[in-house]
């Protein structure tokens, strides 16, 4: 009789230890599984994260593109400009030129008056090109550092697409030897 209660209390015993187990595996697959749903949820958001890098790396890219074409067509504009000053100055310079002449051969009073006032005009002229060669000069520094910064930011957004790409894969990898670990 005591055998049979020893091997009905090592059964009981053997019973209770195969639920202990049981429930002990089952709370570890729970971890797991609970482990797996995070990691899917940050690829998921790394994803999303690369693709709106990749998105605003191409609207960057788009921006300096359009800017180069804004630029060529402001610098086309600024020599044609300079160009058509040129010529005029070379004009009014002609015409001065006459007028001196004129002035030299015969010298009156109204012709050197008229003289004055051209070599006036002619100065301020000069003046104006200066200020407007100054002025598109600023806008070229202006658009040449706005080049600077948008490729500058440009490559720090590759850097990070690249670093959270490298995050992703070390994330994976570290999910795929501990997952296969355990």
């Amino acid at each position: 009789a005591a055998a049979a209660a020893a091997a009905h209390g090592a059964s009981v015993l053997a019973e209770g230890s195969e639920a202990v187990v049981g429930t002990l595996v089952q709370h570890k697959l729970a971890e797991l599984e609970a482990e797996i749903a995070k990691f899917r949820q940050e690829n998921a958001r790394l994803a999303d994260l690369q693709r709106e890098r990749e998105g605003g790396l191409q609207r960057l890219q788009a921006e300096v593109a359009a800017f180069e074409a804004q630029k060529e067509a402001e610098l086309a504009s600024i020599a044609q400009h300079r160009e058509e000053e040129v010529k005029k100055l070379k004009r009014e310079r002609r015409v001065w030129e006459t007028y001196h002449q004129a002035a030299k051969d015969l010298p009156s009073k109204p012709e050197r008056e008229e003289i004055e006032a051209l070599r006036s005009e002619v100065a301020a002229l000069k003046d104006e090109l200066k200020q407007r060669d100054a002025k598109h000069g600023l806008a070229t520094k202006r658009l040449t550092d706005r080049i600077a910064q948008l490729t500058a930011q440009c490559a720090e957004l590759q850097e990070e697409i690249k670093f959270l790409e490298i995050q992703r894969l070390e994330s994976r990898a570290a999910g795929g030897s501990g997952g296969g670990g355990g």
